[in-house]
């Protein structure tokens, strides 16, 4: 109130009101507009929050064109053409947001990519909490932690059916196994044995046994090569990496498009075309061939049953996909 009427006074001596002007203002209560400004601080609040969920692509896109453009370049950026579906962006954010997490602290990160030309149309880097900034920790993209088994398709099967001309149907022993070199044993989540098994069985039951062992039979070095080209560098490659490594969301989500696109991988992209310096330059993600159609294929293949049956997934199963 205080600070209204001193506004209202220096309004007054700036001839900015009339003395009428100034009387009636002083005298309406502070109240009877109180509405109105709820409704502001409540849409700006909520400009806010899709600005700040947003602001995660955007931070994406800037990533790309620092290491796309020349230094002297981004000052004379016009137009970036981007992927981005708002749609799909706002159905990403309203998931992540309407969750139930056991803890405050629990955080998570969504990409959605166009497996067919690597586009990433939508991005989450975060739920949204009271720590949030804008152009803040961005963990779809820049958070390194465990895949965990989500590894295994593409780095324990696909490329063992390629190299030794393997299918679903061929065994592996799932028995008691020490990662070479070592006296430590390679458990799984029920502490038990399988014997010998078929491909299909082992990656819909995501056991650990059989993934190492395909992993130590393709050899360090050649696995080493494979992570380079997912995307997924890696100093030193060890047989535990056949069951979890480091990466991100945006590392691990992009490698899946080498499955869906018959062995090849599509680099992700963020950026379409630049217009800058008087130039329009297109932006094209590259295609990197990594397995033959047919390991894509029955990679993929084995991957429905983990929807399924004995699978580890079947609570996901969504209805009217096959």
């Amino acid at each position: 109130l205080s600070r209204r009427n001193t506004v209202l006074k220096t309004m007054l001596e700036n001839h900015k009101l009339t003395k009428k002007e100034y009387l009636i203002a002083k005298k309406t209560p502070l109240t009877e507009d109180m509405p109105t400004y709820r409704t502001q601080i409540d849409n700006l609040r909520h400009e806010k929050q899709v600005k700040m969920q947003n602001d995660n692509y955007v931070s994406a896109v800037n990533a790309q064109l620092n290491g796309t453009l020349h230094e002297d370049g981004n000052s004379r950026v016009m137009k970036i053409k981007t992927p981005f579906e708002p749609d799909i962006q706002q159905a990403v954010n309203d998931a992540v947001n309407s969750q139930k997490y056991p803890s405050d602290n629990l955080q998570t990160a969504v990409v959605v990519i166009n497996n067919q030309t690597g586009q990433v149309v939508a991005l989450n880097g975060g739920r949204l909490n009271s720590r949030q900034v804008m152009g803040g920790y961005n963990r779809a993209i820049t958070s390194s932690r465990s895949s965990g088994s989500a590894i295994k398709p593409v780095l324990d099967y696909a490329p063992v059916f390629d190299m030794f001309h393997l299918t679903p149907e061929s065994r592996v022993d799932d028995s008691a196994y020490n990662y070479p070199g070592t006296s430590t044993s390679v458990h799984d989540w029920d502490n038990q044995y399988q014997g010998l098994i078929t491909m299909r069985k082992a990656l819909v039951g995501s056991r650990n046994i059989p993934a190492v062992k395909n992993f130590v039979r393709l050899g360090y070095s050649n696995q080493k090569q494979l992570l380079d080209t997912l995307g997924i560098p890696t100093k030193d490659v060890f047989a535990p990496i056949a069951i979890g490594t480091n990466t991100s969301p945006l590392a691990l989500t992009d490698a899946y498009t080498s499955l869906a696109n018959g062995g090849a991988r599509m680099t992700p992209q963020f950026v379409t075309q630049v217009e800058y310096q008087g130039q329009k330059m297109k932006l094209n993600s590259r295609k990197v061939d990594l397995y033959s159609p047919g390991a894509a294929y029955m990679t993929t293949d084995i991957l429905k049953g983990v929807f399924a049956g004995e699978g580890t997934a079947h609570a996901a199963k969504i209805d009217g996909i096959n």
